[in-house]
């Protein structure tokens, strides 16, 4: 077993526990139950989606992946959604390569239309949807119309094909952003998706409190569409496993009450595990205390970046635990709700909260 930091797992042999949701994923895929996987950042749900797909991908069914990271416009999801459908379905099922240019995705897509045409394959969804997306950036055809058209593309490919598809959109609480120019484009979705007969659809996404919100207020499209998996972080038991098989697998032995500290310290985050595997095997067992490390800086410095200055202090008073009232924030609740929404802090009880994270709170009390 290797330790990984930093980039999701692809091969089934590197992935690590989560056996159970591994087997619902799976499961859901094949009776096409839409499934979500909610859970804050750094808890492998890309990497279990991905695995997921990969133990999927037979000569009957395509899968693709799309990260709707960044995505804030209607274009942005287009540019991913047709580029990665397409260009996945040719890749997989008509076994051609070819990369798709994010540049430049028209002439990225013309191109993959003309090495199928030129294997002498006949495939009529590709044209008409490459023709589709280039009136669309052309404004010869309504974005918003066209949107509808590309929604149905999963199963109108399949049907022509003669293959099962399983869409997985990662990231999903971006499409809160397309909301703004068609209000009504998650009920749009929730229609053309549950009229599919030949595509499964997971969803997933990092900032839960807002994906909470699409998948169970009673006022929303997605409600009960979807069967929800929420990962957690590894309890104890298995984090000390997960680094002590690591480190034994690269000839380094660690007593009991370093593994401990390194899983106080991580809370069982994976990623945070690993990069702590990682640190040991570098540099023995005493290199467990991670907060120290350039990474662990870089990433926590660009995420508290992008809040503003009341989200900060009050995320740097609950690492303190100082009461919300002696927080010295103009409207705490509404500040809380927004902290909550992009899942970094988290209700436990009546009138009590918790960073999510218990690296960024200790780095908070450490650097607050």
């Amino acid at each position: 077993m290797k330790f990984i930091f930093g980039r999701e797992i692809l091969d089934p042999s590197e992935f690590y526990d989560r056996e159970e949701e591994l087997k619902v994923l799976i499961n859901s895929f094949k009776v096409r139950q839409p499934i979500a996987v909610i859970g804050y950042r750094r808890m492998g749900k890309s990497s279990l989606i991905n695995v997921a797909l990969k133990l999927m991908d037979n000569e009957d069914t395509v899968t693709v992946k799309v990260s709707l990271e960044g995505v804030r416009s209607i274009r942005q999801f287009l540019d991913l959604y047709v580029s990665s459908i397409l260009t996945e379905t040719v890749r997989k099922s008509i076994r051609l390569k070819l990369k798709v240019d994010l540049i430049n995705i028209r002439d990225a897509l013309h191109a993959l239309l003309g090495a199928v045409r030129e294997a002498g394959v006949r495939f009529n969804g590709l044209d008409f949807y490459v023709r589709l997306y280039t009136d669309v950036i052309d404004y010869k055809v309504n974005m918003i119309k066209a949107l509808d058209e590309f929604l149905q593309m999963p199963q109108k490919i399949a049907e022509e094909l003669g293959k099962n598809m399983v869409i997985a959109l990662d990231e999903f609480q971006q499409v809160r952003f397309l909301k703004q120019p068609y209000p009504d484009v998650l009920r749009v979705m929730r229609r053309i998706w549950q009229s599919h007969s030949m595509v499964e659809y997971v969803i997933a996404g990092s900032e839960v409190g807002i994906m909470r919100e699409l998948l169970s207020r009673s006022d929303q499209p997605f409600f009960a569409f979807f069967r929800v998996i929420e990962l957690k972080p590894f309890n104890k038991d298995t984090s000390i496993s997960f680094l002590r098989e690591g480190l034994m697998e690269n000839g380094v032995y660690c007593v009991g009450e370093v593994l401990e500290k390194a899983y106080e310290l991580t809370g069982g985050f994976p990623a945070w595990l690993n990069l702590a595997g990682l640190r040991m095997v570098e540099g023995g067992c005493d290199k467990w205390f991670i907060l120290n490390d350039p990474t662990v800086k870089l990433i926590i410095e660009s995420e508290l970046s992008s809040l503003n200055h009341n989200q900060l202090r009050l995320l740097k008073a609950l690492a303190m635990g100082i009461r919300l009232n002696k927080a010295n924030v103009m409207k705490p609740n509404r500040v809380l709700n927004e902290l909550i929404a992009k899942g970094l802090v988290e209700k436990t009880g009546w009138g009590r909260y918790r960073i999510v994270d218990p690296l960024l709170a200790n780095y908070l009390k450490i650097n607050g």
